[in-house]
């Protein structure tokens, strides 16, 4: 009886649920088991499967005409679209109604829909070569945009040992790929034209290089001291970074005394863009992050102008750092301070995650990313009212205070004048050391209240976005601030093309799809007969 007024109210519910989708109603006994019965026997029987629903197989697939191998079946499937880092949502999956007792191991399971024709998803590549137990196919699409020396990041849908992969592309070109520890992909598309795609393979069981740090393929690598962290590529570094505190000279007080910030930041050819501990702006520290004015429990740090004595920015601690043929990178913690009250409090818990890829040849630049993570440490907001400057800073080199020795460019064509207005990017340039040479600051569209207006100072050569410009903000307890931003540096003067195309890489990267074939072994074969008398079980 119990089991009839279950069976009753799992095919109410899917009627309900088709009804939603626009489908007719019907059995829930039918449709699933007979479904799901149907695919099993497909994936185990030489029987002839069901016509192929190709409209979300990979182009190099359709119409494959191979012969259905039992042993081999389609594991997952994820499709990603620019920063989407999950499939969509779907409709409520009618799986969800399965016997409880299948729950115990739900990895056992596929979804019936991507057995419909099981031919359709074969890889070539992977009957041919029965010695690889893992295959993974990976299609890049441009997109809207041509694609030159894009950077592509995609997550695995299985876990891999972090490390350096070996994939080939369609002519069967080496590519290499860095795998980091949270299991995603990293590499760089030498060039696809807009509304095209290009696939890869990957067979992680036969790679050598995989887990050799310092192997041949290494191309970005560090160097630390016991005041900072460098970047750098064939004896060449990019920029530094202070894990610990710097030494301020001794025209200069303590107050200046800090880490937590990068300079210098060097372009291809070596030049310096960044400047710290300038005597005139002591608290202008390269790239740095502090909010300017701040209400904290009716106190009002300040933690950009330390001099002031209300608020600073120290370095916690660099709790992680690593290289490879992509990119390396460092993640960091930073406290800021409260010295308004009776006693030091640390207002703010700030994170950042930096990342440096490998030199780019053509054109020569240097570009990194970061990511700053900003959370509330007493419980209570953090208000910033609207204020002109505050947040990530940027100080240009010292040659540039010379007003006349500074270029300025905005993504909407400005110049210096380009102060309050908002942008996508900005370009601080001039000569440095009689070389001339420029970085630019790069806006993330997910960043708050983007695109967010800009910090031009009038006489010298120091910028920010400065989202408070537009009014109050606060970081509540529970929500961080995120700020994304990518950094090129470059030699000579700035190519507004090429700033608008990078521009567009970081904001509207091109789509990945990852299908991973994997060769099944003696426990998915257990599995897939338990799998067998359940619903038999249940059709009962």
């Amino acid at each position: 009886m119990g089991f009839l007024i279950l069976l009753l109210l799992t095919c109410v519910t899917s009627s309900i649920n088709d009804s939603f989708m626009g489908k007719a109603p019907h059995s829930l006994a039918q449709k699933f088991v007979d479904n799901h019965i149907t695919a099993v026997n497909s994936r185990h029987t030489q029987e002839t499967p069901r016509a192929a629903d190709t409209s979300h197989t990979p182009e190099s697939l359709q119409g494959s005409k191979l012969q259905l191998d039992s042993e081999i079946v389609l594991y997952s499937k994820i499709v990603l679209y620019p920063e989407i880092l999950q499939p969509p949502e779907s409709a409520p999956d009618p799986e969800s109604f399965r016997n409880p007792e299948s729950f115990r191991n739900p990895e056992s399971f596929r979804n019936p829909e991507s057995f419909r024709n099981p031919e359709s998803f074969r890889n070539p590549e992977f009957t041919r070569n029965p010695e690889y137990s893992t295959v993974y196919e990976i299609t890049v699409s441009a997109g809207a945009f041509d694609r030159t020396g894009t950077i592509i990041s995609f997550p695995f849908p299985d876990k891999l040992s972090s490390g350096i992969y070996r994939m080939t592309d369609s002519n069967d070109k080496k590519v290499m790929v860095q795998v980091d520890e949270h299991n995603t992909g990293w590499f760089i598309l030498n060039q696809l034209e807009a509304g095209t795609s290009e696939t890869y393979l990957l067979k992680p069981d036969n790679q050598p290089e995989k887990n050799v740090p310092n192997g041949p393929d290494l191309k970005v690598f560090l160097e630390i001291d016991d005041q900072t962290l460098t970047i750098q590529t064939d004896e060449r570094p990019i920029l530094s970074y202070y894990h610990n505190d710097n030494k301020p000279p001794e025209s200069l007080d303590d107050h200046y005394r800090r880490g937590g910030y990068i300079h210098p930041v060097y372009t291809p050819s070596g030049t310096v863009v960044t400047n710290h501990l300038d005597p005139g702006y002591a608290h202008h520290s390269g790239i740095w992050s502090a909010w300017t004015n701040t209400e904290l429990e009716g106190r009002n740090p300040d933690f950009w102008n330390v001099h002031l004595e209300t608020g600073r920015v120290d370095i916690d601690t660099m709790y992680a750092s690593w290289e490879g043929n992509v990119h390396a990178g460092f993640r960091s913690r930073n406290r800021f301070i409260d010295l308004s009250g009776d006693k030091p409090v640390t207002a703010l818990n700030e994170e950042w995650q930096v990342r440096v890829f490998q030199p780019f040849s053509e054109p020569q630049i240097h570009l990194f990313d970061i990511r700053i993570t900003q959370s509330v440490n007493t419980g209570r907001p953090l208000k910033l009212p609207e204020y002109h400057y505050g947040g990530v800073g940027l100080r240009g080199h010292i040659d540039w205070n010379d007003p006349d020795n500074c270029t300025w460019l905005t993504s909407g064509g400005l110049g210096r004048d380009g102060h309050a207005t908002r942008a996508r990017w900005v370009h601080l340039g001039g000569r440095s050391n009689g070389d001339l040479a420029g970085i630019a600051v790069l806006g993330h569209p997910d960043n708050y209240r983007f695109p967010q207006p800009m910090r031009i100072h009038p006489d010298m050569p120091f910028f920010n976005f400065a989202p408070t410009q537009l009014g109050d903000m606060v970081i509540e307890p529970g929500s961080p601030l995120i700020s994304r931003y990518r950094f090129v540096s470059y030699d000579g003067t700035p190519d507004p093309g090429l700033l608008d195309r990078l521009w567009n890489d970081y904001a509207w990267p091109p789509g990945v799809t990852v299908t991973e074939y994997r060769r099944q072994n003696s426990e998915d074969r257990t599995q897939n007969s338990e799998l067998r008398r359940q619903d038999s079980e249940f059709r009962r």
